[in-house]
This record gives C-alpha cells, structure tokens and sequence, in this order.
C-alpha cells in the first residue's frame, strides 16, 4: 500500500499527461507509485475498444486532431473553433445522441431505422449537439 495514492490523485496526474502539463514531485511520486503511466494505457485501449464496438473507430484516438467544428444550427454564427479534445468530446457526444434517438425511434416503430449514429453525421441534432456549453468536464 501507497498513503499518497488516491483516486483523485492518480486521475490528476493522469490528466497532467494527457494534456501534457509539468508533473510536479509530488505527481512524480504518484507516477511512479501509482503506475499512472499503465493506468493511461489501459484507458486509451479501452477506448479505441468501446469505439470500434460502436464503429466509430474512424474518430481520432486520445483526444487530439478532432473532426472539424460543426457549425451551428438556424443560421448563427459558427462557434469559435474548439480544439482537438473539445471537437473529439463533441463528436462523440452528437453521435451518442444521434444513437439514442435511433434506438428509441426504433423501439416506437418496433423495427430497424436508418442508422444516424453511423460515421456520425449530426445534421438535424445541433440544438441537442450544442454541448460546447453545455456539457464541461471540470477537473
């Protein structure tokens, strides 16, 4: 057993070497004790995994070089240009809707729908895609 080790602490630094930001000693120590560098590893197969369960391995892996922006809906502005993790996390977000609203289209009519979530176009799903502002992951 490691005292220093913790979920939170192990999640943190995780985070630290996903966007690349120094490690101080005390997240070194977690690192190396914690094995957050394994940690990292098994989450991005897990991912690339549960994408390709979806068939949406076309998305890029770990968070960088994203689809492009998708504009936004009635005639507004674009949005200012998200970045790769921000792009990535909207992509996913838009397809899982557009997947929710198959799934839940097919269990009205009782049979199978044109596949929206497939190589994830989101046309028609912007009010419900907007997850820019919506949706925030606050580490």
């Amino acid at each position: 057993m490691h005292p220093v080790l913790t979920l939170t602490g192990l999640y943190n630094v995780l985070e630290k070497l996903r966007t690349g930001a120094a490690l101080t000693a005390q997240d070194k120590e977690i690192h190396a004790k914690g094995l957050v560098s394994i940690l990292k590893q098994i989450h991005d197969d897990l991912d690339a995994a549960v994408l390709e369960s979806y068939g949406w391995s076309d998305l890029p892996k770990g968070g960088t070089g994203g689809p492009p922006v998708i504009s936004s809906a009635h005639g507004q502005a674009a949005r200012a240009p998200l970045d790769g993790a921000e792009a990535l996390e909207q992509q996913l977000l838009c397809r899982l809707v557009a997947l929710n609203h198959e799934r839940a289209a097919e269990e009205k009519r009782k049979t199978k729908g044109v596949n929206l979530a497939s190589k994830g176009s989101c046309d028609g799903l912007h009010r419900e895609c907007d997850f820019r502002a919506a949706v925030r992951r606050d580490f």
